[in-house]
């Protein structure tokens, strides 16, 4: 036993943790990692609201001053989620490796290494939700049937394996088990049939310790990216502030009515961010964000064909096929919705973390029994969050049309 738990604290360095979340959490592991931690209350910065206009003004020559006042602002407030994945190895897999290398090895790898990578894949889904547990509404009415059409949520974040409970306020279908996912017709398959209405909540459950992730009021996932550059419709208060009555915390969502992605959408992404925040987009500061279909929609839609002349050479008038936008990084990630793009200052969207993902013994990350089992668990955990201390130097564009197959 104490050979594995060196195995892991070895195999699991900070370095190698970094690789592997690389691999799978490409929008994740692009925010940048503030040096402020989230610790005990969370971490609360100051927000400026109106400033100080009251005592900001012309006068006229020999007119008594103003009396003074000062700028006013409000409390931020960041708090870290924590995030879990368990695996086990059972008594006989633990056995099997007993002075055997390769046997030891693929078993690590394969419970572990993979383990970690998923729980890297739901930072970065989790990026692109509310942090309320919901992942999707359903799509018309189900009756008794175990294929449930999606709408309002994200295909992808869908998995062969996950837990999904079904709500609407009253009406619970728990503990059903996703079977199957087709990603063309927004269809998800469950083990059990369920009856079902239109806009029922899908949740995302973990295992079976709950039959519908009812989150706080400040979210259970992290606050993603959604609530970065809402305006106040998905959620009123973000990070401990209300934006009914601090509009200056108001990010910025434009709803594009099923619109193809172009230019001028991009162009006024960016004028409002320079309006509402007083900030340049440019490309030391900003990226743009999108799902590979709504890039290739964008390409065939907006960036002439590509030209040859008579020599073979690439026509300059032709247009260019690259991924970026007035010297913007556009970045692709499977996680990100089909019908939304995202313009992120990424020097202000950043990862707030108390503890990133990782295996270590204070947090049973080293093997230990499973009670009650023949088997041996460990389980990796985060405790992060997103945040941003001014959004509206971020923006979103939603609703846009899908893409085709």
């Amino acid at each position: 036993m104490t050979d594995i738990n060196y195995t892991l604290q070895f195999a699991y360095s900070t370095e190698g943790l970094k690789d592997l979340v690389n691999r799978k959490a490409t929008t994740y592991s692009k925010l940048g990692t503030s040096s402020r931690k989230p610790e005990g209350l969370g971490f609360k910065f100051a927000v400026e609201t109106e400033g100080n206009q009251a005592n900001l003004g012309a006068i006229n020559f020999g007119q008594t001053l103003p009396d003074g006042g000062g700028q006013s602002g409000e409390n931020g407030l960041i708090l870290p989620k924590e995030t879990v994945q368990v695996v086990n190895l059972t008594n006989y897999q633990i056995q099997a490796g007993k002075g055997q290398g390769a046997a030891f090895a693929d078993t690590l790898t394969t419970n572990l290494d993979k383990g970690i990578e998923d729980h890297s894949k739901e930072l970065n889904q989790q990026a692109y939700r509310s942090g309320s547990g919901i992942i999707a509404k359903v799509n018309g009415t189900v009756t008794a049937s175990a294929s449930v059409i999606v709408d309002e949520g994200i295909i992808t974040h869908f998995r062969k394996g996950q837990k999904l409970a079904f709500y609407n306020g009253s009406t619970l279908e728990a503990n059903r088990t996703v079977t199957k996912v087709n990603f063309n017709t927004l269809t998800v398959t469950v083990d059990s049939v369920v009856t079902l209405t239109n806009n029922d909540d899908i949740y995302r459950v973990v295992g079976n310790i709950d039959t519908k992730t009812a989150a706080p009021t400040d979210g259970k996932e992290l606050s993603g990216l959604k609530l970065v550059t809402d305006d106040g419709t998905l959620q009123t208060t973000y990070e401990d502030i209300n934006r009914t009555n601090v509009q200056e915390f108001d990010g910025i969502a434009l709803d594009k009515n099923s619109a193809n992605l172009s230019d001028d959408m991009l162009q006024s992404l960016r004028s409002n961010i320079l309006e509402q925040s007083g900030k340049e987009v440019s490309a030391t500061s900003h990226k743009i964000f999108t799902s590979p279909r709504q890039f290739r929609k964008y390409m065939q839609i907006v960036v002439p064909q590509l030209r040859f002349d008579v020599d073979g050479k690439l026509d300059s008038a032709g247009g260019r096929a690259t991924k970026t936008w007035m010297d913007l990084e556009w970045v692709e990630d499977t996680d990100c919705g089909f019908d939304e793009l995202y313009l992120l200052d990424m020097t202000d969207v950043k990862k707030y973390v108390l503890y990133d993902v990782k295996y270590e013994d204070q947090f049973g990350g080293g093997i230990m029994k499973w009670n009650g089992k023949d088997a041996m668990v460990a389980y990796s955990v985060s405790m992060v969050n997103i945040g941003a201390e001014t959004p509206n130097t971020s923006a979103r564009l939603f609703d846009l049309a899908y893409p085709s197959v």
